[in-house]
């Protein structure tokens, strides 16, 4: 699939989300830790919150699954590897890639997650879509900005003018992600 067409697709869904989440608090964790765990990927992953570890799953990217073992896996190894015109088997080396990256940047650095709450429907345990700021930037442009994850704009709840941590808008992170596409 083209990559403007992703952008293209989760806009209108971006703009049409009611109010009443764009009111919702944005809840910060400090020196946060990667929390080892077979689950762990590159957009999803087990942080150490100081008095539980917790799931998150990335705002703004969607990195390749690391194993094509399950119908849902292979039905969006298909769609990643699309994006990216490579092969499915590319596909899951670019996802371990990715969760390499994400694993050492999380191991050696702590991190801020900062969460709405929002349910990411996750397998299993609760997982929550959260922004994951290391080393001064996004975990998700990192990802996105070294070619090892799509920008990806969902949840549709997350309007194009809420306000991210640090006072920038939805519309200025989609608009970098955009600039990365075009390298």
């Amino acid at each position: 699939m083209n990559r403007r067409r992703w952008i293209a697709a989760a806009g209108p869904a971006l703009l049409a989300a009611p109010a009443a989440w764009a009111a919702r608090r944005w809840h910060r964790f400090t020196d946060g830790r990667l929390a080892e765990n077979p689950y762990n990927d590159g957009d999803s992953f087990w942080i150490d919150c100081g008095d539980r570890d917790r799931k998150f799953r990335l705002y703004f990217c969607d990195a390749p699954e690391c194993s094509a073992e399950k119908p849902w896996a292979r039905r969006r190894l298909k769609e990643q590897a699309e994006y990216f015109g490579i092969s499915r088997r590319d596909a899951v080396e670019r996802g371990r890639e990715a969760k390499r990256r994400t694993e050492n940047l999380l191991a050696e650095h702590a991190c801020t997650v900062w969460t709405r709450w929002d349910d990411a429907k996750g397998q299993g345990a609760p997982r929550w879509y959260a922004l994951v700021r290391v080393r001064g930037r996004w975990l998700s442009e990192i990802l996105v900005e070294s070619g090892l994850a799509i920008p990806w704009f969902h949840p549709p709840h997350l309007r194009r003018d809420t306000r991210l941590p640090g006072g920038e808008t939805v519309e200025a992170v989609l608009g970098r992600m955009a600039k990365y596409e075009d390298r």
